[in-house]
């Protein structure tokens, strides 16, 4: 979607979702939700984390919530700079 001001990106999932009181810690380093993951059945825990900073360096946001009937969306908005 793009705005006037920015362009807003949603991705969204069809697990199971994320605990809520996960969901900040995901944007971590090295986070990995469910503990029974290591590098060869889940990554290093760093996607995430390198997106968020990524976006955050372009001055925008990057945002987890639930979806309410399972899944989780990944909300990104990159404001247009003006010169």
């Amino acid at each position: 979607l793009i705005e006037s001001d920015a362009i807003y990106i949603t991705i969204c999932d069809d697990g199971k979702g994320v605990e809520e009181s996960n969901l900040a810690r995901l944007c971590e380093p090295f986070f990995r939700q469910e503990h029974s993951r290591d590098r060869s059945t889940g990554g290093t825990g760093l996607g995430l984390a390198i997106a968020k900073n990524a976006i955050s360096v372009h001055d925008g946001t990057l945002t987890l919530e639930n979806q309410e009937h399972g899944g989780l969306c990944v909300n990104i908005r990159l404001p247009f700079k003006s010169e």
